[in-house]
């Protein structure tokens, strides 16, 4: 160390100056920092810790690439790329070349030497779904053939995937040989890249994290209303060989409804006599079943369908008869939006959906509903390009005015509905889609939407029995290749709280309980009418708790400025087990 501080100290300044700076810029070296990530869509769990090459914003045609951070767990390497406009990181609806470059083995004179001092051993082609593996000859495979997850499927300007340490990329070699890694994120449409020079180096960090906890697909309470979305993969209710996998699920499940799409030639007489051979209820009329041809959607319920609609196109809304106990029934949408390059069809469809409960809201038209009915959207919308056709069914944003109406807010409170990103039973991924056989990656499809102004998510999650330990398998009842053998779609799953007061719930809360502000920023504050023993939480729409407190007093202060923007809940249940909620936004 001495004779290497002798032989610099010796050297002019100038050049000494010269070779610092460019040893800085050749590499970005950080820190590795491993953590959790949820590969969703959703980002809050990005903290500002882990490592980034940030690139600043520049006057470049077409996109502009701003961020690339990297951080690992013991079984994936987590990647998020960000830029300055939307674009589609698995199509190419939005032109672009946006390619990653990553050197796996950390050496210079293997794989891709398209920039220089980076030997790339992989190159994802994302626009075009291709990868090249060097090893040493290049082998062009698929985004399928590395195990990639990501997240979005709709075009946004950030994303997250995930690659399987252990991947085998041609099947024989491993993708990651050493500890470190190196990065170059470019769009060669404009030869923007970050970092700006050099190259981003990862180092593995091997500290175990905290495991993802599975989910107990039981339902808690029989109070709750469970809903699943489950698209069939082409009339496979009436397949032979699939029909024992569909039973172990739907048993395992337990729904009280259910939207089934791609029923193409199947009669919704059929799926009554599977559902009551099931599920049987004991009643003199079992399940009521209800078909819309149109994208061959039926729709199952315990309760009583007591009116559909038929002229919402690709969609079938019922009004379901929830026992006497709830203050309502419930509208549920099952919906097959258009599929692949049919983006002009889904953007229509969303424009019809939110038109439709528009008028559900207003006196006239084709439907009336009470006020503060609860309302579910539920099904495979096929959302895999441009990420309007998803803010027009949250937000109500219609795109074709002159047909569908003005814009209006979806839920009974003047506000967006929440979009619920559930995650798997046992792994970290919101993927609802899965197909070998295709060149697109895992994304996620099927949706739930819903009115959180009267309804709140006990739990959610997406079932595949793939990922399911023995013991786990063993407790529902389950095999291990049920849900692949069944459909190329995984169900999704729901337990709503529906109120037992609805139409008093706003007014409830604002004489019992006051939280401000709402918006929120930095903290929020919950006052109570009397004093008694309460249990607060603060939550995210996927029931993530971040915050929990059991307080006595009439007064309450949540810290929120660590939370990420977005739509939160407070949970507030009293010594008698009474629930209230409330949405809060954190801008």
């Amino acid at each position: 160390m001495t004779n290497n501080f002798l032989r610099y100290k010796s050297l002019p300044f100038r050049v000494l100056l010269g070779l610092l700076t460019l040893s800085f810029f050749s590499l970005q070296s950080s820190d590795a920092q491993s953590a959790a990530i949820s590969i969703d869509g959703v980002f809050n769990d990005w903290i500002s810790s882990l490592a980034i090459a940030q690139d600043p914003k520049e006057s470049v045609s077409g996109i502009d690439i701003l961020n690339l951070s990297v951080t690992n767990d013991r079984e994936y390497i987590f990647i998020r790329i960000e830029a300055d406009s939307e674009f589609d990181f698995s199509d190419d609806i939005v032109d672009h070349n946006i390619q990653l470059f990553i050197d796996t083995d950390n050496d210079v004179s293997t794989g891709s030497n398209r920039f220089s001092g980076l030997g790339a051993d992989l190159v994802m082609d994302f626009s075009n779904k291709r990868v090249s593996f060097y090893n040493p000859n290049v082998t062009s495979i698929s985004l399928n053939d590395i195990s990639i997850r990501v997240a979005p499927t709709v075009t946004s300007k950030s994303f997250e995937f995930a690659i399987p340490r252990d991947v085998l990329p041609d099947g024989r070699n491993r993708l990651f040989t050493s500890s470190s890694v190196r990065f170059i994120l470019a769009n060669l449409d404009n030869n923007d890249r970050v970092p700006n020079n050099g190259s981003l180096v990862y180092n593995f960090d091997e500290t175990r994290i905290q495991g993802y906890e599975v989910v107990d697909i039981q339902k808690q309470n029989t109070e709750l209303v469970r809903i699943v979305a489950y698209n069939t993969l082409y009339n496979g209710l009436t397949v032979q060989a699939r029909i024992p996998h569909y039973e172990k699920i739907l048993k395992a499940l337990n729904p009280d409804i259910i939207g089934y799409s791609e029923c193409w030639d199947v009669e919704a007489s059929q799926v009554k006599v599977l559902m009551d051979e099931w599920l049987p209820l004991n009643t003199n009329d079992g399940w009521y079943v209800e078909k819309q041809s149109d994208r061959g959607l039926i729709t199952a319920s315990r309760w009583e369908i007591l009116d559909r609609w038929t002229n919402v196109p690709k969609q079938f809304p019922v009004l379901i008869n929830l026992p006497q106990e709830y203050a309502s029934d419930l509208l549920f949408t099952n919906a097959h939006l258009n599929c692949c390059g049919n983006e002009s069809g889904r953007q229509d469809q969303a424009d019809a959906y939110s038109s439709f409960i528009t008028d559900a809201k207003t006196e006239g038209g084709d439907i009336d509903l009470p006020k503060n009915t609860p309302f579910v959207y539920a099904g495979d919308l096929n959302l895999v390009g441009f990420s309007q056709q998803l803010t027009t069914l949250i937000s109500g944003d219609i795109q074709n005015t002159s047909t569908y109406g003005p814009p209006s807010m979806p839920d009974w409170d003047g506000t967006e509905v929440t979009d619920l990103i559930s995650l798997h039973t046992d792994e970290r991924f919101s993927f609802t889609w899965k197909d070998e056989s295709s060149s697109f990656p895992p994304g996620k499809l099927d949706f739930m939407i819903y009115s959180d102004a009267v309804l709140s998510v006990d739990k959610s999650f997406i079932l595949r029995t793939e990922e399911m330990s023995t013991a786990r398998l063993a407790l529902y009842g389950l095999d291990k290749n049920n849900t692949e053998s069944a459909s190329d779609h995984f169900p999704v799953t729901a337990d709503f709280i529906v109120t037992k007061t609805v139409n008093s719930l706003e007014n409830q809360l604002k004489s019992d309980i006051q939280i401000s502000p709402n918006p929120a920023s930095d903290q929020l504050k919950i006052t109570f009418s009397s004093n008694g023993t309460r249990f607060v939480e603060l939550m995210d729409n996927q029931g993530r708790v971040f915050k929990s407190s059991k307080y006595t007093g009439q007064e309450l202060v949540l810290n929120t400025n660590e939370l990420s923007p977005g739509i939160y809940f407070i949970r507030i249940q009293d010594k008698s087990n009474q629930v209230q909620m409330q949405k809060v936004i954190k801008h």
